[in-house]
This record gives C-alpha cells, sequence and structure tokens, in this order.
C-alpha cells in the first residue's frame, strides 16, 4: 500500500538521547498515514486504525491479525465518544461530534483530532491517540470543551462496538445492577465479585442495555483468543451522570452483531470555555486460559496488566 507519509518513532529504556533502534534493542512505534485518510498505530503486533474523517473514531483494533471490534453498519462500527448523559441529547448522536470529519495533526508523537463546534450542545472535543511501548498499550485523552455562553454539565463517555461472541466482564461496584431506560435487564452472571455477560449471535430478541456502577476502573472482554481490557478512573456513584453508570453494556437484537462496552468517567460542571480530560488505557494480550465465565484467570490477568 502507498503511503502519503510515515512518521516512525521510537521509545527506548535508554538515557542515550542518539541511541538508534538498534543500539537500543528496542520495537518501534510506527504512526503512518495512508491515502484514504486513516491513520495505523502499531507496535509489537497491535494494530489501531483511526479515521479522523469518520468523526475520528477508532475503526479497527487487532492483535497478530485478529481483529476485537465489530462493524456493523455506518453508525455501529469501531470506537466513538459521546457526551453524557444521553438524555440531553437523546437519539441519534451529534453528527459533528460523532461522524463528521475531525481535524487531524501530530504533534509531539501524537495523533491529535479535533471535532467541529457543535453549536446546538454547545460542546466541541478533541482526542489524543498514542502508543505506550513501556507497557504494549494505546492511551486515548479526550478533552471535551463548553463552547457555550452558559454553565453546562457533562460526563466523558467512551463507546466501543465489539463483535457479539466471546466474553464481557468487570468488577462489580457498590450499586445494584440496573437496565437502561425503555430496556430490559441484560443476561448477566455475577461471581466472586465479577460480572460476567456471555455473548451470543442470536441473544436477546430486542436490543438491552445494563448500566450499573463498576470497581476498580476497568472493564475486559474476551474472545478469539485475545483479552482487551479498558482501563479508566473508577467513579463513585454520586459523581456519575444521572441515569448513567461508569460501565455500562448494550447488546443488540438478533441479526445485529454487536454489543457495545461503555465506561464513563466523572460528571463534572464547566463554565463557558472550561475544559475537561478524561484517559483510557486499552490493553491487548493473547489468552491462553479458557474463555469461560467465571474463570479467576481471566480476572487475574486483567488485573495484572492495569497494574503493570
Amino acid at each position: 500500500m502507498n503511503l502519503l507519509f510515515a512518521v516512525v518513532f521510537v521509545y527506548g529504556c535508554s538515557n542515550q538521547p542518539d541511541a538508534t533502534v538498534e543500539e537500543l534493542g528496542a520495537p518501534e512505534v510506527q504512526l503512518q498515514s495512508r491515502q484514504d485518510s486513516t491513520y495505523q498505530l502499531s507496535f509489537a503486533g497491535l494494530e489501531v486504525e483511526i479515521a479522523p474523517q469518520k468523526g475520528g473514531r477508532i475503526t479497527s483494533l487487532q492483535m497478530g491479525g485478529k481483529e476485537l471490534f465489530a462493524s456493523f453498519d455506518t453508525l455501529s462500527f469501531g470506537s466513538t465518544f459521546w457526551p453524557s448523559p444521553q438524555g440531553a441529547w437523546g437519539w441519534p448522536p451529534s453528527y459533528p461530534l460523532d461522524a463528521a470529519p475531525y481535524t487531524a495533526t501530530v504533534p509531539d508523537k501524537v495523533l491529535r483530532m479535533v471535532s467541529r463546534r457543535d453549536e446546538k450542545l454547545g460542546w466541541q472535543f478533541e482526542k489524543d491517540i498514542t502508543l505506550l511501548p513501556e507497557d504494549t498499550a494505546v492511551s486515548i485523552t479526550y478533552t471535551i470543551r463548553n463552547i457555550a455562553d452558559t454553565v453546562q454539565q457533562v460526563a466523558p463517555w467512551q463507546n466501543s462496538r465489539i463483535e457479539k461472541k466471546g466474553l464481557v466482564f468487570f468488577p462489580k461496584g457498590k450499586q445494584p445492577l440496573t437496565q437502561g431506560q425503555h430496556f430490559k435487564t441484560v443476561p448477566v452472571q455475577e461471581k466472586d465479585g465479577i460480572v460476567w455477560l456471555s455473548l451470543q449471535p442470536d441473544m436477546l430478541s430486542e436490543g438491552e442495555k445494563l448500566i450499573t456502577d463498576g470497581a476498580e476502573g476497568w472493564l475486559a472482554y474476551a474472545n478469539d483468543g485475545l483479552l482487551l481490557v479498558k482501563q479508566f478512573e473508577d467513579v463513585a456513584p454520586q459523581q456519575q451522570a444521572p441515569g448513567e453508570g461508569d460501565v455500562e453494556i448494550y447488546v443488540a437484537k438478533s441479526g445485529a452483531n454487536f454489543t457495545e462496552i461503555e465506561p464513563q468517567g466523572p460528571y463534572q460542571t464547566l463554565q463557558p470555555g472550561e475544559e475537561l480530560t478524561w484517559t483510557v488505557k486499552w490493553y491487548v494480550r493473547e489468552l491462553k486460559q479458557a474463555i469461560e465465565a467465571g474463570n479467576p484467570a481471566l480476572v487475574q490477568q486483567a488485573r495484572n496488566l492495569i497494574r503493570e
């Protein structure tokens, strides 16, 4: 594939500023801009594709050639970012923030994307994406900027689409498990403080959503020999957006092969011109243990990753 340009940078553990890759014995983190206006970040078998022209979404997340994200239709694909609570905007998501082209630059080894201004909702987004070689993780820092003339409240909300296969699991918080408004309860299991959701393509005749309080600040997905762990700030129930939780899962109805795994950050008040930032890290690793609900080895691997 022909590239418009490629920015290749190296992170090492040496204090020698002019050390080469060969001298450090370290792999390269590569950031490439491609002819279709997408970007690709890659390191040690981990590959991330980002599409600034499609709402600044992360459209692909792969390890060793295996894909973790789903692409169901023109709306339900990859990983996006919304303002919470949903009650403030309803449906569909904001076009300037969720689907319109973002302006992309590459300052200081980071892919930075800035959204259009949503004058109706009064928000503008920024997304900074990079790979961290020290722990082979994807780091995404979101900025929400209040462009309205009035004080506003908001929580950051990451939404990643995965296929309806494998397992989703996370530590249960202090609050009871609840369903979203107009939804029934997602069929989960609880064991030793961990919530497990086994995904099947033909499950559920209607779409269902789980809204809850998590614990420890992580949410995991295991499928096809891979483990994805999202790490984020654990949010106390009183700091969560109204009607929302810091862990949410939407399972689409039978025939729609996608599920959404959705961490949220703290609900904050922003004065005109003020902004908040929120960072989520993704760890992707190969799995050797069985992908079975209740398997303590999966939980231990997830916990080990976020403590590295």
